[in-house]
């Protein structure tokens, strides 16, 4: 087994990963109230988290303001999108079942791809740095490993017992075969 307490670990990576979206809708719901609001995270002037969500990019990642327009339902804050993700992954961390782990590594690798695309856009084009927005990119990496060694594992598992029982239906079939020519021997 690739992880032995991947459950564990796939529940501490998804609770930290759901505290950190609330957290940022917090931020953003009180700084688009009070203009002179100063989250925890706004450490200086190139370290805000404030000015990283209430940029174009904070919602929809940017893209569906741009295709689908500003007041079309899903452009809602990137956190409502982590919240959602995140309490996904907690669900499916205690199910042992193939499909739902195939699904858990497609969800994981899709946050990952978005994780790179936001990280761009944070260092290139706002050139800002947001420690909750990199401690996000960290936890849905560490939640791609797990759900990588989750799949894994539940793979290797399907196929050795596939294998042991193939085995098994061919040795004692092979075995009966061999019974009934020796009972007619005698």
């Amino acid at each position: 087994m690739c992880c032995p307490s991947a459950k564990a670990i796939t529940l501490t990576l998804s609770i930290t990963g759901l505290l950190l979206s609330l957290y940022a809708l917090h931020v953003e719901t009180q700084a688009s109230k009070d203009p002179d609001y100063v989250a925890l995270c706004d450490i200086s002037q190139s370290m805000s988290c404030s000015k990283v969500f209430s940029s174009p990019y904070g919602r929809g990642f940017g893209l569906v303001g741009l295709l689908l327009g500003e007041t079309h339902p899903t452009n809602q804050p990137n956190s409502v999108y982590g919240i959602i993700f995140y309490s996904t992954m907690m669900l499916a961390a205690f199910m042992t079942n193939k499909v739902v782990s195939t699904i858990q590594f497609y969800l994981s690798l899709v946050s990952v791809a978005g994780s790179l695309y936001l990280a761009y856009i944070l260092y290139f084009i706002l050139q800002e740095m947001c420690p909750v927005c990199v401690s996000t990119y960290v936890v849905n990496i560490l939640l791609f490993i797990t759900s990588w060694c989750k799949k894994r594992s539940l793979s290797a598992t399907t196929m050795s017992t596939t294998s042991n029982s193939s085995w098994r239906g061919r040795s004692s079939s092979s075995t009966d075969s061999q019974s009934q020519a020796f009972k007619k021997f005698i």
